[in-house]
């Protein structure tokens, strides 16, 4: 996780107009890190409020996120308050036929206090392109809560001095409720140390059929950083012979990284009893009440040879099939056909954003082209 040091005179090196504006935006240091905590429990506007928590110390989350991991805040000069952050992460993706670096950008917060702040957004991004490296694309990702309407239009709006912000696709992400059954399914089998290598070829095949698909290594497999709480035991695979064909893995992230109901909307609020009836009638996860974290799991690493939605299905079933959390969580594109089957039998509660592609400067230097031939694949555990 990069914070600000000496080596980094040029990344701090920040524009003209600081010198006129309260507010500045800088690198963060560890000093900030509480800060950036608070900032952090403010909730995500949509029906559920979430609140998306980094504890108990945010480097656990970001080296999950990227290497490198930029951390930013827009600080207060006159007392040295944090006032909004935000981060960029670099990851490695299989993009058309290459592997490129990109970055993503997470962690955006404001104090809602602040206002006016459309000059702070452009010398953020300035800060950003300063942390790009001349092996990274000159374009980033990032992806907005559907239901936040302002921020979409704000940025969606190619406004003067700021980055051009191109969608690229709707991402939907599936909460589906644990059947409290541990057990084996036929034709999968939990995996072993010995299985990795099996399951990095099976992830490597898989990826290069996408774009924006994540490229995991053994060595990140295996990285206690990289893939923090996560072990081969937690995978499930499909064999063929000695071939691995399909694998997905179940990843419990809370110890570092946690979702925290801060309230809902208020027809959700009023009949959450009665809503949560029904989801008990049809075995799916209630809506737990505010200030609780949420008790699920990531479906991460899902590949299947082929692209079988079949073998995928049965892969997520077997997946769930757990006590240790009461929802598991899985993010597809809109697109994807597992979505309408996994809809149909399991009943899983629908949560949407829109991944973008953040690039140039509008409206003179446009977005550089993207390869996007390919279906879109994101990982949706480590944005």
């Amino acid at each position: 996780m990069t914070t600000a040091t000496g080596t980094q005179a040029a990344v701090r090196a920040a524009p003209d107009r600081r010198r006129r504006s309260r507010f500045v935006v800088d690198l963060a240091t560890v000093d900030d890190h509480a800060a950036i905590g608070g900032l952090l429990q403010q909730p995500l506007d949509g029906s559920i409020r979430l609140s998306l928590c980094r504890d108990p110390d945010l480097r656990r989350a970001a080296f999950v996120e990227g290497d490198p991991h930029h951390l930013f805040v827009v600080r207060d000069r006159i007392n040295e308050s944090v006032v909004a952050c935000g981060s960029r992460s670099v990851r490695s993706m299989w993009i058309d036929g290459a592997l490129r670096r990109v970055g993503y950008l997470g962690m955006l917060r404001r104090d809602r206090r602040l206002t006016g702040y459309g000059h702070l957004l452009r010398d953020g991004f300035t800060m950003v392109n300063r942390t790009r490296a001349a092996d990274e694309e000159p374009y980033d990702l990032t992806a907005i809560v559907s239901d936040n309407i302002p921020a979409r239009r704000l940025l969606e709006a190619n406004v003067c001095g700021l980055p051009c912000y191109r969608p690229l696709c709707q991402l939907v992400t599936l909460t589906i409720s644990t059947s409290g059954r541990p057990g084996r399914t036929p034709g999968i089998e939990v995996a072993t140390e010995a299985m990795l290598p099996g399951i990095v070829d099976c992830l490597q095949r898989s990826a290069r059929r996408y774009a924006m698909a994540p490229w995991w290594t053994m060595a990140d497999l295996r990285s206690s950083m990289r893939c923090r709480g996560l072990s081969a035991h937690d995978f499930l695979i499909v064999r063929r012979k000695s071939r691995v064909v399909g694998c997905i893995a179940r990843w419990d992230q809370r110890s570092f990284k946690q979702a925290v109901v801060d309230s809902y909307a208020p027809p959700i609020h009023r009949w959450r009893r009665v809503i949560n009836l029904g989801r008990r009638l049809r075995r799916s996860f209630p809506l737990p009440p505010p200030g609780q974290i949420l008790p699920m799991a990531y479906l991460s690493h899902l590949a299947v040879e082929g692209g079988s939605t079949e073998m995928a299905l049965k892969l997520v079933e077997a997946a769930r099939r757990t006590d240790d959390v009461s929802a598991v969580i899985l993010t597809l594109p809109h697109h994807h056909p597992l979505i309408a089957k996994l809809g149909r039998r399991l009943r899983p509660h629908l949560y949407r954003s829109t991944l973008y592609a953040v690039g140039g400067h509008a409206p003179v230097d446009p977005m550089p082209p993207l390869g996007t031939r390919c279906p879109i694949h994101v990982e949706g555990a480590t944005l």
